[in-house]
């Protein structure tokens, strides 16, 4: 991208994209930060111009300004020499964003103490064992993390937000197959099918994803199964029992998989092998393991059998466990 000269000679091999506007001085830019971050760091000496500070956050966040500079020069570039991708033939891209691991930096143990006895949120954790340290004695640091970027999939608040963005990001992923945003809505796309959401949720959350507004998503609602809801209770839907649903789904799944056989609960109706938890069966305390003897999915079919249950609430058996 910059410019390439003879080491020897010092004539002009490659002008780089030194023609594009703006380009030389995001260059300079970047050059002056490179330079500050390494005085800061001890790698080379300061001078009278230099600003000296003794803040590892802020060292932080100065490389991270880095980071960004350094991501304009491909901005500049697509807007002056956009490249003609095609989807079946570009090799997908590494994604910015590591979304297997979160966003920290390491802060000595004195710096540790001061922030966390200030720290008046009761999420912030004033126990050492509950951080990740690193040396001993005067060299303690302690790892601070700034952004939690792992995602969980049983959690509904992070499936609320995927449902949130989910159109962005297919947007942004369409051809970058190789990445862990594409793996995020590959996941969606399974989980969502595994947790066999009735036909009416299916059509909200269609709508949902596709940003449409909520009066629209009442009228049309109301047009196709002649049901009629008030903004609040469909609020409740979209936003809290469709997340925990699939949250539900991918803790099943996970349950499956890490479950061995020679552990799990025998459904006395169905057979099936389960393990022993409240999202497969009831609590009853009349067992001797504190489980009911039928998986809840056949106590829902013999609810709906008795008409103790809404038809419409019907659902195959089969595919109320996911498959493994």
């Amino acid at each position: 991208m910059r410019p390439k000269y003879n080491k020897k000679t010092g004539e002009l091999i490659d002008p780089g994209d030194s023609d594009i506007p703006f380009m030389e001085s995001l260059w300079d830019s970047i050059d002056k930060m490179e330079r500050w971050i390494a005085q800061l760091e001890g790698k080379l000496p300061t001078d009278e111009n230099t600003v000296i500070f003794d803040d590892d956050y802020r060292l932080y966040r100065l490389k991270h300004t880095l980071i960004d500079l350094r991501r304009h020069q491909y901005y500049l570039k697509d807007v002056y020499k956009p490249t003609l991708h095609f989807l079946a033939l570009d090799h997908p891209k590494a994604q910015f964003y590591d979304w297997s691991g979160d966003a920290f930096y390491w802060m000595p143990y004195d710096k540790w103490k001061e922030r966390v006895d200030k720290s008046l949120l009761h999420s912030v954790s004033k126990d050492l064992k509950d951080y990740e340290t690193r040396g001993e004695g005067d060299q303690l640091e302690v790892k601070w993390v700034v952004r939690e970027h792992t995602f969980d999939w049983e959690n509904p608040i992070h499936v609320r937000a995927l449902i949130n963005n989910l159109d962005l990001l297919k947007d942004q992923m369409q051809a970058k197959l190789d990445t862990y945003g594409r793996t995020l809505i590959w996941d969606f796309e399974r989980y969502r099918e595994m947790a066999n959401l009735s036909p009416l949720r299916n059509f909200l959350l269609d709508l949902k994803i596709d940003r449409v507004p909520y009066d629209d998503i009442l009228e049309q609602l109301q047009i196709k199964f002649g049901i009629v809801y008030n903004k609040n209770h469909l609020c409740t839907i979209l936003s809290k029992e469709i997340p925990k649903q699939i949250a539900e789904t991918a803790k099943k799944h996970r349950l499956l998989i890490d479950t061995p056989i020679e552990e799990r609960k025998i459904c006395f109706k169905c057979g099936a092998a389960l393990p022993r938890d409240t999202l497969f069966f009831s609590r009853n305390s009349s067992r001797k393991d504190g489980f009911s003897s039928n998986c809840k999915a056949c106590e829902k079919l013999m609810r709906i059998q008795k008409g103790g249950q809404p038809e419409y609430d019907k659902r195959s058996k089969d595919s109320e466990v996911p498959k493994v």
